[in-house]
């Protein structure tokens, strides 16, 4: 985080526009939010599958009864 401040600290001193800045920003966490979701869906899917494979009647896409 520190050597993140001070990057954009440079940034703003060398004249980059705030709006270029916070682009930079943005798509970074982005890229990062985007991948994680990549892998929990894909976790999420293997899970379901396994889930139908071991319970009897059921498919990974049940939703529970109350």
């Amino acid at each position: 985080m520190r050597r993140r401040t001070r990057e954009i600290g440079i940034r703003m001193a060398l004249g980059t526009k705030r709006l270029t800045v916070l682009r930079m920003i943005l798509r970074q966490c982005l890229v990062v939010t985007a991948i994680r979701l990549a892998i929990g869906l894909t976790i999420a899917i293997a899970l379901g599958r396994f889930t139908a494979s071991v319970l009897y009647g059921t498919s990974g896409t049940d939703l529970p009864r109350s």
